[in-house]
């Protein structure tokens, strides 16, 4: 694209109608007709009308539509009084109306305009009557377009035929900011992380961010939890660095549709979202999945038509102090198996009695001091290492795209355990993208680490978070499996009458059956299925507890039992100085529920 500041200089005709002129106002001048009058004798006369300013220096450089021939727009390019350049992707749409809304971009982006009505009322016609020879493809997000990568002020790769211009609400620099050069981010930043997991996983996620549309996996956030001072927003500025700024780190406590536009203008690209804890839980709870997902939400426009709906692909790092699941709890909920695969919780502290760091250099006291000195160092070099890393990567795509899934294959055969569930191995993979995607960037000479140190990293992380979630079932197992073992650790002695009672002496209020002797169980039917399988399909749970051994079938393998009970409730009901009993049929739980471990 040609510099506006060269092109604005030259003066000259634009359109039938506008002149761009320099000398005391520079700018776009209204060219009217001459006028004519005739003297006494008739005589026709014909004098040039002064030409009328109507803003500052404007250039129509390009047209532009998208790839489905839809949203066309002009591009328009100027200088404020400070000769910054600025840019804007005028929808054409806007022509239609009275003009305020151009106005309001162009004068925020410092254009002057005419302030008569009848003159600023040339601006839109002037716009639509140039017929630049360049055509543009405009796009909606930041990300892949073909082979090339688009940035908010840059492309990167091959463009084909078109120039490609991104067009967006949401037209934020934030957090693709360059500063220094990758050189600088390697050796201050990524170097010193060399050996402490935390870190070096968060870095790696911010280079796996732009594989995951290559790769045709989807998107995936990592909530790293912990106490306060654990190191927890230092992770996510040292993965923020690579992309941009990482100052000021954006917050989780948002709107969802001010989330959605970050997450468009964050596409194929990483975000970082801090503070989990200071949002309410509800949008937390919707937000995390909708971002892991990719898909807005639908919404309609004044005419009742449904507006295109928002989507994306991401790969997203959090923080707060605890986890998804515990927020949800708050509000009385369960994280569902689809919110554990699309938002991993990692524990942030090593172990090692300094927070996320495994390790820190000598010259450093204290892993404070360490934490300092590197957000300090990002804050001074960020952004040149994604582009770098981008250039590198669409030069040669095909080639490292098989690279990364060479390492992603080898990672989990060498670190997944056997036996694992389908959750586990889809949360395994996500962990084996972030492991190749930092191993690619150090096979590039971006990182300054050891090779295998990303692989490794990943490994512990990912152990960390199996360890915490206490196994390699699926989610739902391990929920149902928890909520019946405490349906009978919190109500065993309030529900369950011992069976050794006289009926008489029964005080049992809600009695949902009886215990034995020996500890076990004989629950009712419909309290088995309405209370102690609450929220889940009574086959799904018989079928846990068979396999647990906390369920005890009949001698014909039936998962209920024929058992005598006592019957009646502080009545005299003996006979021959025994109690009346009754059979009936009851789920047997065997007494070591209350015993095992999960």
């Amino acid at each position: 694209m040609k510099k506006a500041s060269d092109q604005l200089r030259k003066a000259g005709k634009v359109s039938p109608y506008f002149t761009m002129l320099e000398g005391d106002r520079p700018g776009v001048y209204f060219q009217p007709p001459p006028t004519s009058k005739k003297d006494k004798d008739g005589n026709e006369t014909t004098a040039p009308a002064n030409p009328v300013w109507i803003c500052s220096p404007l250039l129509v450089s390009s047209r532009v539509r998208d790839d489905g021939s839809q949203n066309h727009g002009y591009l328009l390019e100027w200088q404020d009084a400070d000769r910054k350049p600025h840019h804007w992707i005028m929808p054409a749409e806007l022509l239609a109306g009275d003009g305020a809304e151009v106005r309001r971009v162009l004068l925020n982006g410092g254009l002057l305009i005419a302030t008569k009505k009848a003159a600023r009322e040339h601006l839109l016609a002037f716009i639509q009557e140039e017929q630049p020879e360049e055509t543009g493809l405009v796009v909606f997000r930041t990300g892949w377009q073909g082979a090339a990568f688009v940035l908010p002020d840059e492309v990167i790769g091959d463009t084909q035929a078109d120039h490609i211009h991104l067009q967006s609400d949401f037209t934020q620099f934030e957090g693709y900011a360059v500063s220094g050069t990758w050189q600088q981010w390697r050796d201050s930043v990524g170097a010193l992380c060399a050996g402490n997991h935390r870190p070096v996983f968060a870095i790696s996620a911010a280079f796996a961010a732009p594989l995951l549309t290559p790769l045709e996996v989807s998107g995936v956030g990592f909530h790293i939890r912990g106490a306060s001072s654990t190191g927890k927003s230092t992770a996510l500025v040292l993965a923020a660095s690579v992309q941009g700024n990482p100052d000021p780190l954006p917050k989780w406590r948002a709107t969802d549709s001010a989330l959605e536009g970050f997450a468009a203008m964050r596409n194929d690209a990483m975000m970082c979202l801090d503070e989990m804890g200071q949002a309410d839980a509800k949008v937390i709870s919707q937000s995390a999945y909708m971002l892991a997902q990719g898909q807005g939400k639908m919404r309609s426009q004044r005419d009742t038509r449904l507006r295109p709906t928002a989507t994306w692909k991401t790969l997203f790092l959090s923080n707060g102090e605890i986890s998804l699941a515990d927020m949800l709890a708050s509000e009385g909920k369960k994280v569902k198996a689809g919110q554990e695969v699309r938002v991993v919780d990692l524990p942030a502290d090593a172990g090692q009695g300094l927070g996320i760091f495994n390790q820190i250099p000598q010259q450093f006291a204290t892993a404070g001091a360490f934490a300092d000195s590197l957000k300090q160092a990002a804050g001074q070099h960020h952004g040149a290492i994604f582009r770098e890393y981008l250039r590198l990567l669409t030069q040669q795509r095909d080639k490292h795209i098989t690279t990364v899934n060479d390492y992603r294959s080898d990672w989990k055969a060498e670190y997944v355990p056997e036996g694992a569930g389908g959750q586990v191995l889809r949360v395994a993979d996500a962990f084996a993208v972030v492991a190749a995607a930092g191993e690619l960037a150090t096979d590039m000479g971006l990182t300054g680490w050891q090779e295998g140190e990303a692989a490794i990293s990943a490994a512990h992380c990912f152990k960390a978070w199996l360890e915490h979630r206490g196994g390699l079932g699926s989610q739902e197992e391990r929920e149902a499996l928890k909520q019946v073992k405490y349906f009978f650790e919190s109500n065993g002695a309030a529900m369950f009458t011992p069976l050794e009672y006289r009926p008489k002496d029964d005080r049992t209020m809600y009695r949902k059956g009886f215990r034995d002797a020996e500890g076990d169980f004989y629950v009712f039917p419909q309290g088995f299925e309405q209370d102690v399988c609450r929220g889940f399909d009574r086959g799904f749970v018989v079928g846990l507890l068979l396999a647990r051994g906390w369920l005890l079938p009949d001698g014909a393998g039936k998962s209920t039992v024929s058992k005598s009970v006592p019957v009646g409730i502080r009545d005299e009901l003996d006979a021959g100085g025994k109690s009346i009993e009754r059979k009936i049929r009851v789920y047997n739980i065997s007494g070591a529920i209350l015993e095992d471990e999960l």
